[in-house]
């Protein structure tokens, strides 16, 4: 665990980010066919699963709290500060920071991405101690 200050982004940021961000993809897909197996005029549909990480709407991301710090010790919830949320888009160098000082909330809504993005969160102590940012995939 590295000992970081939680960056507190301006409140305009951090409420639009807010509003963009919580972690239960809101994406679903529709399927359709006549269900005649002998028509071949068709091509079949494309079945190849898309990009979980390509994005063109509303992103849910949800988690679980850390039930231990990463040297093995046990960790109650009230010694949690929060979390770090982070994302960036395709090859992006910067991330979009997300803070949320409330280590009771497990979830997070991102109104509108599009492109492909990669997302991360890390959990930080009452002392601004930080877990090592981990990979987070939206629900589907």
């Amino acid at each position: 665990m590295a000992n970081r200050t939680p960056f507190r982004p301006k409140l305009w940021r951090q409420a639009a980010v807010l509003s963009t961000l919580c972690l239960t993809l809101l994406l679903s897909a529709c399927g359709g066919g006549s269900g005649d197996s002998d028509d071949t005029s068709t091509p079949p549909p494309n079945t190849t699963n898309p990009d979980p990480n390509e994005f063109k709407g509303p992103v849910s991301l949800s988690w679980v709290p850390p039930a231990q710090r990463e040297n093995g010790d046990e960790l109650d919830i009230t010694e949690l500060g929060g979390y770090e949320l982070r994302y960036r888009q395709g090859t992006d160098q910067k991330y979009i920071s997300v803070i949320i000082e409330d280590p009771w909330t497990t979830d997070y809504y991102i109104e509108w991405l599009e492109g492909r993005h990669e997302f991360q969160i890390a959990a930080f102590d009452n002392t601004g101690l930080y877990s090592e940012f981990v990979s987070l995939q939206p629900e589907g």
